[in-house]
């Protein structure tokens, strides 16, 4: 019996059985999730469920159907604000409700975590940094970046900005002479990322275009595309190794960046005085760790505060332009705004005008955001039974927070239609915070452009370092997807979306734009931040 065993076992890795070695994980996989979704179907039975269930599918194919996000927002209109989609084996418990979303995020935090099966396509990007760690090491990584947020980092940025904004009048002068139509959708996802490469890196454009923008921006295209064909992970394609050589190339270009700086730091006199963010990264960095294994720690923190938000910055100056373009008194009021603050002759305001200024452009930030959220869910995986409003869901089901649908809501905004572009919402100019100022009736929670509508951070900030992180991670660089803890909004204080800010009040200071004939405001079906899919092209005209 055990040589016929043997025998048999043996058959199996003969090249005629091979394929099963490949076969029977997948199967086994297949049945672990169908058991699971079995499970939590009975668990959840009791929530409502739209029709058009396929077995294992689940309301896959109604999703990709059309643009997932709508069908997300037409749902919610058709089932109410609370419900349940079955997706490849998971079980999604939809909530469009301002409170539901406060439970969630805050109240009730410690029963969810972040979905691993979202971020686990952008491992390549956040590494073992402070996101993705846990404990002692944790603890030890915060220490290191407390003294990275301080109030002079926004200067930083603020002048980054400045000269980055001024490098591109040449392009847009050249292009308003010729009447050649300009794509500012690759324009600003370049710029945001040269704006973060030179305050933290010290890099200068050219630079950031060649090593970076070329490493990075196919990189983060690839991880978009994983999210819904998971198959690219692991498929040994062509595209799966130009991915695993680009990331190979970014993470030996910035270790040789850290440790060309920690040569430059050891002079004590430059590290008395650190000139970019990294700098004041390194100098509170004990040697005896960096020698260990602090380069990759580094790294990783570097990938994550460097790439965590550039998209999603240049996605909500896309969406604004094209909301300027469709009004010209919004345009009007923003040249009357901005054309004192940057007037032609090049005068550099200083910080404390920018800290300040622009209010009316922050307001048009804002509504770009309620209609167009870069990040328009959010999951959160159940590790604890909880009870949200009167209803239970189990442990191992998925809450998705849909944002997109809270921001459309009619019954939450009573002041004008939820599907115009109304600045006026946020009429209070001087609110210390983005949910201040919504006007009378307007749930706090129920705007929420930085994913739980708060400020959040990879670390409880002191004050007024609440203000620091706000300024580069939310509207400026809006890495809130990746990060960690919330804050109530009440307690945030804001200094507004000071790079983005500047970069509209320059442009707007001294061009006029207008869509390219066939432009439309279409947008990606499914990727992430969601962007004009065919880019937005326009004709320039100089003031």
């Amino acid at each position: 019996p055990v040589s016929m065993l043997d025998s048999y076992v043996l058959s199996l890795f003969s090249p005629d059985h091979l394929w099963l070695l490949g076969v029977l994980p997948v199967l086994f996989f297949v049945a672990q999730l169908t058991f699971k979704e079995v499970y939590l179907s009975f668990k959840c039975r009791h929530i409502p469920c739209p029709s058009g269930r396929i077995p294992f599918l689940g309301h896959a194919l109604k999703l990709l159907q059309g643009n997932v996000w709508d069908t997300f927002r037409a749902l919610s209109a058709e089932h109410g604000n609370f419900f349940r989609m079955h997706v490849l084996g998971r079980v999604y418990i939809v909530m469009a409700d301002p409170a539901f979303a406060r439970h969630v995020l805050q109240t009730k935090a410690k029963n969810y975590r972040k979905d691993p099966g979202t971020y686990k396509v952008f491992d390549c990007l956040l590494g073992t940094g402070i996101v993705t760690s846990e404990g002692e090491r944790w603890h030890r990584l915060r220490r290191e970046l407390a003294p990275t947020f301080k109030l002079e980092i926004l200067e930083e940025v603020a002048s980054a900005a400045l000269e980055i904004t001024r490098n591109l009048f040449q392009t847009l002068d050249a292009a308003a002479e010729s009447g050649a139509a300009v794509d500012m959708a690759e324009i600003f996802r370049k710029l945001t990322l040269q704006v973060i490469s030179l305050a933290v890196l010290g890099v200068e454009p050219a630079e950031s275009d060649r090593e970076i923008s070329n490493l990075y921006l196919p990189i983060i295209d690839e991880c978009n595309d994983r999210i819904w064909y998971p198959y690219r992970m692991y498929l040994p394609t062509n595209a799966w190794w130009r991915h695993r050589s680009l990331v190979k190339q970014l993470n030996d270009y910035l270790v040789a960046k850290i440790n060309d700086r920690w040569q430059s730091m050891a002079n004590a006199k430059e590290k008395n005085s650190p000139k970019y963010i990294l700098d004041r990264i390194l100098s509170g960095v004990d040697p005896a760790q960096f020698q260990k294994d602090g380069i990759q720690d580094l790294r990783d923190g570097l990938k994550t505060f460097l790439f965590a938000g550039h998209d999603t910055t240049a996605c909500m100056l896309t969406w604004t332009l094209w909301e300027v373009m469709k009004s010209e008194q919004t345009r009007q009021k923003l040249y009357n705004e901005s054309k004192s603050l940057f007037p032609k002759d090049d005068t550099r305001p200083s910080y404390d005008e920018l800290q300040n200024s622009l209010p009316f452009t922050f307001n048009v930030l804002r509504e770009t955001l309620r209609l167009h959220p870069p990040v328009p869910v959010i999951t959160r995986e159940v590790v604890q039974p909880d009870v949200v409003g009167d209803v239970s869901i189990p442990q191992g089901a998925v809450a998705l927070i849909c944002m997109d649908g809270i921001h459309k809501r009619q019954d939450l905004w009573p002041n004008g239609d939820v599907n115009e572009f109304l600045p006026s919402r946020f009429d209070v100019l001087d609110t210390p915070s983005p949910q201040l100022g919504l006007g009378e009736g307007v749930d706090p929670w129920a705007f929420l452009p930085f994913i739980n509508g708060v400020l959040l951070a990879p670390f409880p900030l002191p004050r007024p370092s609440y203000l620091v992180w706000q300024d580069l991670a939310t509207v400026s660089a809006n890495t809130s997807r990746f990060l960690r803890y919330a804050i109530e909004p009440a307690g945030v204080e804001v200094n507004g979306s000071m790079q983005s800010r500047i970069v509209l009040g320059l442009l707007f200071s001294r061009y006029k734009f207008s869509p390219a004939q066939g432009q439309d405001d279409k947008s990606h079906p499914y990727k992430i931040p969601i962007t004009p899919v065919n880019g937005m092209f326009c004709h320039v005209t100089k003031i």
